[in-house]
Order: structure tokens, then C-alpha cells, then sequence
């Protein structure tokens, strides 16, 4: 069993923000945010393109500074990124098993001085994110679904508490885009980790996640609310119109 669900409780507090304001060149872009992420949460994160969903996401993992505001984290607290599809694209060639043995990384160790155990965690991240036959191929070779699913290995093998993905599905065809949701949702039940996802698929974020963050800038909202809950609230009518906020996924 993972590390990590050994060590968390469902619904123990792991990271909160209180009133926290986000922006850049000190100009806040977005309302006050308050919310709460606990173990075995799925939150999505949803809005439209430039609502500020991504700098919301770095300014919670510490990326960016925030203007104003509070955010705690619960002590020992270990945090995972996973960017867009467009960041992932490495800069030296590099196989799949060292790209995500990178995830093992801890202050004070070496890269390439990787222990017994570290490579049966990034073994074992591979199999859970079904990409186990990806192991020792070139990063740079891989479909944009692979290289995906193989940056979420990475994130498992850290032995995270609270994985952050940024647009996980963007520009990916229909199969591969259904075979990473559907490993992002069980991550909460296999781990007992929190997963926060920046999603532009609405609908089936809304499905999917236990609590939704809809955020646009552009009409000045913040909001927090269970996701089951979102599409009845007024700011979700007024951001995407009342055709989407009557819209519900079927099983």
C-alpha cells in the first residue's frame, strides 16, 4: 500500500485558503478564495479559458506569491504538479523510468542515485497508471495520451498527499482523454490522497469531482460549492448559460 495511504484519514484536512487573493505584477485578477481540501477529495476546478484557474493552481503550490490572504497546509504536507501537456515535453532525451524516478526526488539525494526502493515505487506508479510497457521507452516518443498518463506516474511515485493537475486532458483524442480521467478519479480511492484537477471539460468535471472552484475573472467570481451542487447556482447560469447548467452527464 501506498505510503501515503497509510498516513491519511478520509476528509482530514490537508490544505485550506482563507480569503485568498491571486494575481500577478500585484494586481489581483480574481474575489477572495476561501476553500478546503481534504484527504480523499476530487475537486475540479472549472472556468473559462483566462478565467485564472492556473494561477490559482500556482499561487496554492507556492509558485507564485499570494496578494493577500491565507493558505495552510497541514504539517508534512507532500504536494504534486502536474502541468499542462504543453510544459511536459522534455528538454534532453530521457526514458520513461527516469523520467518518473524523478519523482522520487527528496532534498539531499542525487538524481541517478536511486535506492532498490525507488524503483519498485516507480515501477509500481507505471502499473497503476497502466503504462508499465512504457518503461523503457523515450519520453520524446510517446503519444500525447502516454506521455500524460506516464507524467501522472511521476506524480504517484512522489507518494503525494494532494496531486495538482493542470488541464490533464487538453489536447488529447477521445480515448486517451477517457483512459486519464478515469485515473485521476480513482486516485482519492486507491491513495486516500486529494486531487485538485484544472479542467475545461465541465460537464464531466462537475461528474466526476466531490467539490467544484468555478472562477472567471471576467465576472468577478469565486466560488466554492459541491459540484454536485454548481449548476444551480447563479453565478454558474450567468458564466455558461442555461442550456450547460441543465446539462447532467449520464452514468
Amino acid at each position: 500500500m501506498p505510503e501515503s495511504s497509510t498516513r491519511l484519514h478520509a476528509g482530514q484536512p490537508l490544505l485550506s485558503v482563507d480569503r485568498l487573493a491571486v494575481g500577478y505584477d500585484g494586481t489581483v485578477i480574481l474575489p477572495p478564495i476561501t476553500m478546503s481540501i481534504g484527504a480523499g477529495d476530487l475537486w475540479a476546478v472549472i472556468g473559462p479559458n483566462g478565467a485564472g484557474k492556473s494561477t490559482f493552481l500556482r499561487t496554492v503550490l507556492g509558485l507564485e506569491p499570494p496578494l493577500g490572504g491565507r493558505i495552510e497546509r497541514a504539517p508534512g504536507l507532500r504536494m504534486s504538479y502536474v502541468p499542462q501537456q504543453s510544459n511536459l515535453d522534455p528538454i534532453f532525451p530521457v526514458s520513461v523510468l527516469g523520467f518518473v524516478l524523478m519523482g522520487r526526488q527528496r532534498p539531499g539525494n542525487v538524481i541517478g542515485r536511486w535506492r532498490r526502493a525507488d524503483f519498485a515505487a516507480a515501477r509500481a506508479a507505471l502499473a497503476q497508471a497502466d503504462a508499465a510497457d512504457l518503461e523503457h521507452s523515450q519520453l520524446r516518443d510517446l503519444s500525447g495520451g502516454q506521455r500524460q498518463r506516464v507524467a501522472i506516474a511521476r506524480a504517484i511515485a512522489s507518494d503525494a498527499d494532494l496531486f495538482f493537475l493542470d488541464e490533464p486532458t487538453a489536447a488529447l483524442d477521445i480515448t486517451s482523454e477517457r483512459q486519464v480521467l478515469q485515473l485521476i478519479t480513482a486516485l482519492p480511492q486507491q491513495r486516500g490522497a486529494a486531487v485538485v484537477m484544472v479542467t475545461h471539460l465541465v460537464e464531466d468535471g462537475l461528474e466526476r469531482a466531490k467539490q467544484a472552484l468555478l472562477l472567471d475573472r471576467d465576472h468577478d467570481v469565486a466560488l466554492a460549492a459541491p459540484a454536485a451542487d454548481m449548476r444551480r447556482t447563479p453565478a454558474f447560469e450567468q458564466i455558461y448559460g442555461r442550456v450547460l447548467a441543465r446539462t447532467k452527464v449520464g452514468p
